[in-house]
């Protein structure tokens, strides 16, 4: 194991292997979903020297390695804390991580593992249920580009428009400025109320809005552009010329994606997707953060190794149908839906309680450091 993190050493943060007070492996490892074909990746925390809190010519938020080295990242503490404040999948998964895949541990990091069930809160249900849907819709569009790939270079024609474009740019950033100040016109000022909160209120006046007019009070973001800018006075033959330039940019970007996905596709990867259909690599990661964010809601645990290893490699391996994987994500989701109102969990982590064991946690070790 020294010799696999002698990258670290090499590092042109001459601190960072000494002042990691916690590293393990994550990923496919430590859920148990590891083939002979996968890698070994990390994931820390570290504490910079003093000189990264004191001064200002010293900036440290995370070291990134890729090959040839291992994936790995190391955070800095500080921000590591807040992005688990925040209950975000990959950074939360490491306080439950079994120990027999720590690499580095400390002290300091047991503070932080003593404390670690406070750290959850309902949030989980849209960070786990934010990056299963990214998940999902990855999935959905690479399914479509391996089963109905575009075939050419969209042209600004086929959608109605001139060669060029003809409104000159002040005019239309004057325009696009003007009805995205009337769409936050619209907003709610909700500043005042944790995200669960804002949430709940949304849902609510959503539910009243469709009991009085038969319409959510939230349109989709076409149709509340649309009618921000008609509130505005804007002619329909303007708004339609807008509208077909974001259609043709939107086409223009997919067909980028498109060439982008087909350049870098791994090859095994890419001949797995050609037997099954579609990613089952993105389907596999979008049942487990599913599943894992229904089990937080329901027993407020972190279950990292996964206890459905069978049924995920099975995914993983192409054995689900690509239709059965939809269904099956998009009835989960509403699940989510519910635990998130009867879940035990808070609306919010105590931020400020985790805001001094931080503060406390790097004097701690700075002080230590400078005395050894």
């Amino acid at each position: 194991m020294q010799n696999q993190l002698s990258f670290l050493e090499k590092s042109n943060l001459y601190w960072l292997k000494d002042n990691t007070i916690f590293l393990s492996v994550v990923g496919s490892q430590s859920y148990g979903l590891s083939t002979p074909e996968s890698d070994v990746d990390y994931k820390g925390v570290a504490i910079p020297p003093i000189q990264y809190f004191t001064g200002f010519q010293n900036r440290f938020e995370q070291a990134e390695f890729k090959a040839p080295n291992p994936d790995c990242v190391i955070f800095n503490i500080i921000k590591w804390i807040k992005l688990a404040c925040d209950c975000n999948p990959s950074t939360i998964e490491i306080l439950w991580t079994d120990p027999e895949f720590y690499v580095i541990t400390s002290k300091y990091w047991d503070k932080i593992i003593e404390h670690r069930d406070l750290i959850l809160s309902k949030n989980i249900r849209w960070r786990f249920g934010g990056y299963a849907f990214s998940q999902l819709k990855k999935m959905k569009r690479h399914y479509r580009f391996l089963n109905n790939p575009p075939k050419i270079t969209p042209t600004r024609t086929e959608f109605g428009l001139p060669e060029e474009f003809k409104i000159p740019k002040n005019q239309l950033d004057a325009a696009l400025s003007m009805i995205q100040k009337k769409i936050d016109n619209w907003s709610f000022d909700l500043s005042g109320l944790d995200e669960s909160q804002r949430i709940e209120l949304k849902d609510a006046v959503t539910d009243i809005m469709i009991d009085i007019v038969g319409s959510s009070l939230f349109l989709e973001k076409e149709d509340l552009w649309r009618a921000a800018a008609i509130s505005l006075g804007f002619e329909t033959n303007f708004i339609e010329l807008i509208q077909k330039e974001k259609e043709y940019k939107q086409k223009k970007e997919d067909w980028q994606h498109y060439q982008e996905w087909k350049k870098n596709r791994n090859s095994k990867r890419a001949e797995l997707e050609g037997k099954v259909g579609y990613d089952s690599k993105d389907a596999t990661a979008l049942i487990r953060l599913l599943r894992m964010g229904k089990e937080i809601l329901t027993t407020g645990k972190v279950i990292v190794r996964r206890p459905d290893r069978e049924e995920l490699l099975a995914i993983k391996r192409g054995e689900w149908k690509y239709e059965d994987i939809i269904s099956y994500a998009e009835e989960t989701n509403l699940e989510l839906d519910l635990l998130y109102k009867t879940t035990k969990l808070p609306n919010e982590p105590n931020r400020k309680f985790f805001d001094e064991l931080c503060s406390e946690i790097v004097e701690e070790f700075i002080f230590n450091e400078r005395h050894n």
